[in-house]
């Protein structure tokens, strides 16, 4: 029987003008696996074009100091980051709720405070809309955390919860994508980082010859190659069977990068499953570098084919657990 009882988290911004409601709308969220934050300072416009990756957007209808309220910059939102669902708090009855969400096509859902609970349908259907094995999750973690540790040894690593986001923003200047294939998906396995944290921590951990020139960016880009390398080649042998490899489909769709706006297109609404590793050095605790390592399955996926290879002896033997005498 296939393990399905992992629960990802998504992190979504709250912007409401009303304290009670904002409170309700965050217990809500605290009970569905939904991360609430709110903008301080910046206007909510100004934060989405930083970077953070979001699952939905929680607005108010009535804003205050906001020309048109909760619909105007709904519409402002959908305009530049038309993958976010948008869920509008309104005041209006059940009809008229029918009616708004009728007339306006950005919105992914309307709602009333009093009827907050009708919303978990809408989260679902729009962000949890696919389910991961807990095995393949947590088997990801422990390869990419052991990976991680064969290239920076005197490191700590902070591994944050898994989530999942309906962005498609790409984090940092550094980004590796390698397909992934089986027979229970098909998709795109990335790595993304800040070119000039993880230039500093090779520095420090000393994981190139002292020969090579740190400044040129083909080095650092040799290192992400083989950290991308070695991460999918552990999730491979230990999650893809070659001989059950993935047949049935052999549809392709043209994935889309922009540079200019750190955006990335696989064609196709399937959310991505994300973790976040921060590492340390353990001597020198001001150098860090944050990697954001992402799944989606935009071609195929059938978790209820999903299995985890044995390993044979031979595999235990090279990986040093098992020894002949």
């Amino acid at each position: 029987m296939i393990d399905t009882t992992f629960t990802a988290v998504s992190k979504v911004i709250v912007y409401d003008c009303s304290p009670t409601h904002e409170a309700r709308i965050k217990i809500f969220c605290e009970s569905h696996h939904l991360i609430a934050v709110k903008p301080q300072g910046k206007g909510i416009l100004d934060v989405l074009k930083s970077y953070v990756d979001l699952g939905a957007i929680f607005l108010s209808e009535d804003l205050e100091g906001c020309v048109g309220g909760g619909i105007a910059l709904g519409q402002e939102i959908h305009r530049i980051r038309p993958e976010l669902p948008i869920i509008l708090r309104s005041n209006l009855d059940s009809k008229k709720l029918m009616e708004e969400r009728s007339h306006h096509k950005f919105l992914c859902a309307v709602y009333n405070i009093d009827e907050i609970e009708t919303l978990m349908q809408t989260i679902d259907e729009h962000i949890f809309c696919t389910q991961y094995p807990n095995s393949l999750v947590r088997g990801i973690e422990e390869i990419t955390r052991t990976t991680l540790h064969h290239f920076f040894d005197a490191v700590d690593i902070e591994v944050a919860t898994p989530y999942v986001v309906k962005d498609r923003i790409i984090f940092g200047e550094l980004f590796s994508l390698i397909p992934v294939e089986s027979s229970w998906c098909k998709g795109y396995m990335m790595l993304q980082i800040e070119e000039a944290n993880i230039r500093e921590m090779v520095k420090l951990e000393k994981i190139v010859g002292s020969d090579n020139d740190l400044e040129n960016f083909r080095v650092i880009n040799d290192v992400l190659s083989e950290i991308t390398n070695m991460t999918w080649g552990g999730i491979r042998n230990r999650f893809v069977a070659e001989e059950n490899s993935n047949s049935e489909v052999a549809t392709q769709i043209p994935i889309i990068v922009n540079h200019k706006n750190k955006y990335i297109t696989f064609g196709t609404n399937t959310p991505q499953l994300c973790f976040k590793y921060t590492l340390t050095n353990a001597s020198n605790q001001l150098k860090s570098f944050t990697l954001y390592h992402k799944f989606v399955f935009n071609l195929y996926w059938k978790p209820d084919r999903f299995s985890e290879n044995e390993p044979s002896v031979s595999d235990l033997v090279s990986a040093g657990e098992l020894e002949f005498f």
